[in-house]
């Protein structure tokens, strides 16, 4: 493995764990759970995608030199092949495709017991990486799964201490929509007005994106990382 990408990999797992150690090895952070407001959700969810990414079936990373297994073992679980958003009213909206149905138990693969997988989209939402937390992100939406607690975690993570992605000081919880536990996707959203400035809206907006599992004997167990993109986000259609 390169350099360039080790190193990328390793500033993954800095954000990723806070998705994925939080659920698994300490708790989940506060208002994790889905809650359910009275706002519809769209009839036609195809109108509202602003983005797209579609990433290749079974393009796991090498995790052996970031506390991962030796070799790659193949997980399709958390193997994702797309990936929308979008923004519709005061609700980012976001969809994630995956290889295979996200398990409701603990599955046993190669001496392992693989117990739950998170995704995450981060976003450096004033495209200044002098601001922020790592890469100058603002924010980022997660998505994770208890798979023997048929348990989803839906929040956005924002405002961290001192530029540190270890330090968040706040978590908001979003809204599980479709899918999840016992699907090959998920669709979820998340409250743009609670935000403030980690979400303005109208910038340039890089964007990172990743999807891992955890077993017993692993905490990187599997990683499918989406890479790095640009996305110019759209003025918002309220005060922030």
């Amino acid at each position: 493995m390169d350099k360039k990408k080790l190193t990328f990999l390793i500033a993954v797992i800095l954000i990723a764990g806070i998705g994925i150690t939080i659920y698994f090895v300490i708790q989940p952070p506060v208002n994790s759970e889905p809650i359910i407001t009275d706002v519809p959700w769209p009839e036609d969810l195809e109108v509202i995608w602003l983005y797209n990414i579609t990433d290749p079936l079974g393009d796991f990373e090498n995790v052996s030199e970031i506390e991962g297994p030796q070799t790659i073992i193949p997980y399709p679980p958390c193997d994702i092949l797309s990936v929308k958003w979008g923004i519709h009213g005061e609700f980012f909206y976001l969809q994630v495709e995956y290889a295979d149905i996200i398990p409701n138990q603990n599955v046993s693969i190669q001496s392992n017991l693989v117990h739950g997988q998170s995704m995450s989209v981060a976003f450096d939402t004033d495209n200044n990486s002098s601001s922020g937390t790592l890469w100058g992100v603002e924010v980022f939406f997660a998505v994770g799964y208890i798979y023997e607690e048929s348990s989803v975690k839906v929040y956005a993570g924002f405002d961290f201490l001192n530029e540190d992605i270890h330090s968040m000081q706040r978590s908001e919880p979003g809204e599980l929509g479709f899918g999840g536990i016992g699907y090959d996707y998920v669709i979820v959203r998340y409250n743009l007005t609670i935000l403030g400035d980690a979400f303005p809206g109208g910038y340039f907006t890089p964007w990172w994106s990743w999807s891992e599992a955890e077993s017993d004997i692993y905490h990187h167990f599997a990683l499918d990382e989406l890479g790095q993109g640009n996305w110019t986000c759209p003025d918002l259609p309220f005060e922030n």
